[in-house]
């Protein structure tokens, strides 16, 4: 069977650890606390690696197809694994909440997302280097494995798309950079997703409006709004949102729900963060 996440194992048998998962074609988000008593991990190769450590070892080593490696204080440290690499080791943690979140991913289709040349396609490991923009991508991918409600496709696809292209961008010379996206371009992306308000867009269903690549998308539109594609759709639902509480018949539940959020405490929180009042403070003002 093929591996599709790292095999750790605690040094005590009947020890449970926490790990958190999220599974979406064409990547894997995971989230592991390590188990304090020691570990043993093994990683198979079978797709890219990419995680962030948030880790201090008393002991430990990591080996296979690399050099013996050991780091004993990984905080905010990364390694990328490209497909093939294996790897196998074991840690002796200090005593602090030790973890660390890992996106697994099927390598072809970041290179063909990105439009990489061939001479380009030849990815190097990288171990326990620091990149402070992978550094906030992971940490949020981390965010979203833990939590206890699904995060939406649109934020998950905007963070694992701007890992790979930060970590692209720190393993070869590719130019991503463009002339932005038109006008018409934009417009025919906001028509799109009002049509879709209440819908669990993805990156990919805005890309496929402008017939470009998720990652080539969501660098253009970042540069020509100032916005990542999911900040863009928050901030559509809650303008979606303003119009819809004009109707005082309708209670903050339903208006949530006709503008796409998926609860009313999401909606709130969102609301407020962007406008800077509750939902229901905006709709007494606007009487």
């Amino acid at each position: 069977m093929t591996q599709t996440t790292i095999d750790v194992k605690s040094r005590t048998p009947s020890a449970s650890f926490e790990r958190n998962c999220v599974r979406r074609l064409p990547y894997t988000i995971e989230h592991i606390v390590t188990p304090e008593d020691g570990y043993e991990f093994e990683w198979s190769g079978s797709s890219a690696y990419l995680a962030l450590h948030d880790i201090v070892l008393k002991d430990g080593t990591m080996a296979g197809d690399l050099a013996p490696t050991s780091q004993l204080d990984m905080r905010t440290r990364l390694t990328f694994l490209p497909r093939g690499v294996r790897v196998s080791g074991w840690g002796e943690p200090a005593r602090r909440g030790n973890s660390f979140t890992a996106l697994y991913f099927d390598q072809d289709w970041l290179l063909d997302e990105l439009e990489t040349a061939p001479n380009d396609r030849d990815l190097q490991p990288a171990i326990y280097f620091q990149n402070k923009h992978l550094l906030h991508c992971l940490s949020r991918l981390g965010d979203v494995a833990r939590a206890h409600t699904p995060a939406p496709k649109i934020m998950t696809d905007s963070l694992a798309v701007m890992a790979g292209v930060e970590l692209m961008r720190s393993q070869v010379a590719t130019q991503l950079d463009g002339a932005g996206l038109t006008s018409l371009q934009i417009s025919a992306v906001r028509d799109f997703v009002i049509a879709h308000i209440a819908d669990d867009v993805s990156v990919a269903d805005l890309a496929a409006i402008v017939g470009q690549s998720v990652f080539h998308f969501t660098r253009q539109f970042k540069k020509t709004t100032g916005a990542s594609p999911y900040r863009f759709v928050l901030e559509t639902r809650v303008e979606r949102a303003k119009q819809i509480m004009l109707d005082n018949t309708l209670s903050l539940s339903e208006v949530a729900q006709m503008a796409g959020f998926g609860s009313a405490s999401q909606f709130s929180k969102i609301f407020s963060g962007i406008v800077g009042i509750t939902p229901r403070a905006f709709r007494q003002t606007s009487r």
